[in-house]
């Protein structure tokens, strides 16, 4: 069975066809090309350190959006990115080529940046869980250059927030794989916007039937 085309940042549970939108979450600049001749329906690929043309959430851009979360006990603070890359233009990043793919970074004492990841567009269920993995940032300590940094974000569904989103640092392994908490009110089941246009259109459907059908009873009854 073929699955449904599905935009950057949307996906669909699963479990109970439940279609959830996180794209008003990334930066508010719509997904543009490094190049101005790449395909604009080409697939992202955000897990690549080359600088190959790719399509990218340009951070270029004004109005890129970065979600800040503290370390606390890490002792240091991270920035990150939704389906997007939150890094201002012109900046070095430890051991990456194609900073312009980088979802979310840290800022060590000494002024460098470090990546966790590169953004990803597709976010999958693990179970009843929705998860966002960026991977390939900088190289993990102590591996040769055998690993690299790579996150887990964990949606979940919270109505009640007054806030767009509210991302929580949970921890880390060995400096290396880090775990956040994203609580937002579009974690929340939604419907498909064509499936609501789908509705507005049979809605109008009736009405117009049963406006011909009142007309052409009292046209016969005259």
């Amino acid at each position: 069975e073929q699955k449904p085309l599905l935009e950057p940042c949307t996906v669909i549970n699963p479990a109970n066809n439940g279609f959830y939108d996180l794209s008003d979450l990334y930066s508010s600049v719509a997904l543009a090309s490094s190049s101005s001749n790449s395909n604009p329906n080409a697939v992202i690929n955000p897990n690549s350190n080359s600088n190959n043309g790719a399509l990218a959430p340009g951070p270029s851009t004004p109005g890129a959006v970065g979600w800040n979360a503290k370390g606390h006990d890490y002792g240091m603070n991270f920035t990150l990115g939704i389906c997007s890359s939150p890094l201002k233009p012109n900046n070095e990043v430890v051991d990456i080529t194609n900073t312009s793919l980088v979802g979310a970074y840290y800022t060590d004492f000494e002024g460098q940046k470090f990546s966790i990841g590169n953004f990803n567009t597709t976010p999958i269920f693990r179970g009843r869980k929705l998860t966002l993995t960026y991977q390939n940032g900088s190289y993990c300590p102590n591996t040769n250059n055998h690993l690299r940094k790579s996150s887990i974000l964990n949606f979940i569904c919270d109505k009640e927030l007054l806030t767009k989103a509210s991302i929580s640092f949970v921890g880390v392994l060995n400096d290396c794989d880090y775990f956040f908490e994203v609580r937002t009110s579009h974690a929340c089941v939604t419907s498909k916007k064509t499936d609501n246009l789908t509705a507005i259109w049979i809605f109008l459907s009736i009405v117009m039937a049963f406006l011909i059908v009142s007309c052409g009873g009292g046209f016969l009854y005259k």
